[in-house]
């Protein structure tokens, strides 16, 4: 063999050895990725065969705010494990991941389903505040809207104030209340105003005059007075004017100098 002839396959051998040698570190990258794929596979609720295992990753996962995921887990938590002590924690949790994904009317849903289930549950009181919670967060807070879901929200509330007193939830409770009984003032307002515009005066009354027995908000009070005065005035009925202006609440609301003026003309009157 010529010397050109045994450089020439010698090059041929040595390029099917590099091309050989470039496979097979190909074929052990694919090994090693599919070795490191599987081996970080991220588990399914299924997969745990453990109850506590899986409870533990439903509550890592709300805990890390990825609250589809851990409903997901502590739903296969229920279904799967239904005789288990934390199967009613699992349950709650649930309804608390609708909660925390504004998901209002699921989570409505979830807690009234869950006080049906479990009324002597040592976590009734929170979940009854959450079911108001829920209906409150669907209310409408511009007071001359529909205001249903607020009212379905106060007995919620109320529930709590008159059967878990002293509870960490009365408190809150308490606090929401004062909010939605306000709301629901405002709307009386509005439709007594409204009315009191259209010179409707006695069904004016019968929205504004309830009001003078709630003196949570003077503000507000202020205004239902003056214009339950009004009202009175309007009808030539001035006794009862001024007895709706008894016991003002002075404030620098606009509502108080205006019942200051009326109660000046009525008197002189």
């Amino acid at each position: 063999m010529t010397h050109s002839k045994l450089a020439m396959s010698y090059n041929a051998d040595k390029t099917l050895c590099m091309s050989m040698h470039k496979s097979y570190k190909f074929i052990l990258f694919l090994i090693s990725l599919l070795l490191l794929s599987t081996s970080c596979a991220v588990k399914t609720p299924q997969d745990y065969e453990n109850p506590e295992e899986l409870f533990a990753r439903a509550e890592q996962l709300y805990k890390k705010r990825n609250f589809e995921e851990a409903a997901k887990h502590f739903e296969s938590f229920q279904n799967r494990f239904p005789q288990h002590p934390l199967a009613t924690s699992a349950e709650l949790k649930k309804c608390d991941t609708y909660f925390a994904q504004a998901e209002y009317i699921d989570a409505e849903y979830a807690y009234r389903a869950f006080k049906k289930l479990h009324p002597k549950h040592p976590k009734i009181a929170y979940a009854t505040l959450r079911l108001g919670q829920s209906h409150f967060k669907q209310s409408n807070k511009v007071a001359s809207r529909d205001q249903t879901e607020t009212k379905s929200a106060l007995i919620y509330f109320r529930e709590v104030l008159r059967k878990y007193p002293g509870t960490p939830e009365s408190d809150e409770a308490l606090k929401l209340q004062n909010e939605a009984q306000k709301i629901l003032y405002k709307k009386e307002l509005y439709i007594g105003s409204f009315y009191l515009k259209q010179k409707k005066y006695a069904a004016a009354l019968l929205r504004l005059e309830p009001l003078l027995e709630n003196f949570t908000y003077p503000h507000l009070r202020s205004e239902a007075q003056f214009k339950t005065a009004k009202a009175y005035f309007k009808m030539g009925k001035k006794e009862k004017a001024l007895a709706a202006l008894e016991k003002i609440e002075k404030s620098n609301s606009k509502y108080y100098r205006k019942i200051s003026r009326l109660k000046k003309t009525l008197q002189t009157k």
